[in-house]
């Protein structure tokens, strides 16, 4: 809607169908409905970009049970109030049955 025409999408691979269903909306003109998809997407995203990447990634996958690996050094696993936060988006999500 501000004329980018793509985007790497951390996340879309954690979620996809929901930002599909985004991104046709949004073609489609929709930009209420858009965004509104989008803000359900607000507390994931919060929880996924807390700390360094690609710590509270990989910790999403293994949460929704696909273990992907730990992260390397120098990046560090997350902290527990970060892995918190994510395990509750992560509830968040499938409550919604967005995940």
């Amino acid at each position: 809607m501000l004329g980018a025409r793509g985007g790497v999408l951390t996340s879309a691979a954690l979620i996809p169908g929901h930002w599909a269903k985004i991104q046709v909306t949004a073609d489609q003109g929709e930009v209420s409905e858009a965004l509104a998809e989008q803000r359900k997407l607000n507390l994931p995203m919060d929880a996924l970009f807390a700390e360094e990447f690609p710590s509270a990634v990989r910790a999403a996958f293994e949460m929704i049970g696909i273990p992907i690996g730990h992260v390397l050094p120098p990046v560090g696993e997350l902290s527990g109030e970060t892995r918190a936060k994510l395990s509750a988006a992560i509830s968040a999500l499938k409550n919604r049955n967005i995940l």
